[in-house]
C-alpha cells in the first residue's frame, strides 16, 4: 500500500494510546450495554501502528499466550480508511502475523463481539475459523473467538502474495 509506514512500538506510545481511546469510543457509542472485556484493556508488548502523510491510521497489537501462540489485540483502523479498497487492515494484519512469526508464534486467536458482523466477515476472509471462547472469554455470551495457524515465514509470504 503506497505511502503506508509500519511502526512496531510499545504499549505506551502515545499514537497507540490515541488510537485505542478512539476506538474505545466507538465501541461505547455502538454497544453502550455490552460488557467490555478486563482482557481488553490490559497492556501488551507488541504493537503495530501504521501511519499515512504523518498521522496513525491504523493499530493492532499481540499478546503472547504461551506455547506459541499469541492473542490479537485491539486492532482498529481510523474510519477513513476502512473497507477492502484501502487494504489497510490487510496491511494491519499481515504485519501482525509477520511479527508474530518473527517471535516464534505460530497461532493467533483473538476474541471479538457476536455483533461485529463485519469484523468476523474479514477474520473468516483472512483464514481465521471459529474456535470455542478460551481464557477470560469463557462464558462471555457477547463473545466470539477465533484462531489460525500461520504458515512458515516462506509460505507465509507466498500465501499473501497471492490474494
Amino acid at each position: 500500500m503506497d505511502g503506508v509506514e509500519v511502526r512496531v512500538t510499545s504499549w505506551h506510545d502515545p499514537e497507540g494510546q490515541a488510537l485505542r481511546a478512539r476506538q474505545l469510543e466507538e465501541t461505547l457509542a455502538s454497544w453502550p450495554d455490552e460488557p467490555i472485556p478486563a482482557s481488553s484493556m490490559e497492556e501488551f508488548p507488541i504493537v503495530v501502528i501504521l501511519s499515512k502523510s504523518g498521522s496513525s491510521i491504523a493499530c493492532g497489537g499481540l499478546q503472547p499466550l504461551g506455547g506459541g501462540a499469541a492473542e490479537i489485540k485491539r486492532v482498529y483502523v481510523v474510519p477513513q480508511y476502512r473497507g477492502r479498497e484501502q487494504g489497510v487492515a490487510d496491511l494491519l494484519l499481515l504485519q501482525l502475523e509477520c511479527k508474530a512469526l518473527e517471535h516464534g508464534l505460530t497461532t493467533l486467536k483473538l476474541e471479538t463481539g457476536v455483533m461485529m458482523k463485519r469484523a468476523r466477515a474479514w477474520y473468516e476472509r483472512n483464514g481465521f475459523t471459529e474456535i470455542p471462547l478460551f481464557g477470560p472469554y469463557v462464558g462471555a455470551t457477547s463473545s466470539v473467538c477465533y484462531e489460525k495457524r500461520l504458515a512458515f515465514a516462506s509460505d507465509h509470504t507466498a500465501e499473501r502474495n497471492d490474494r
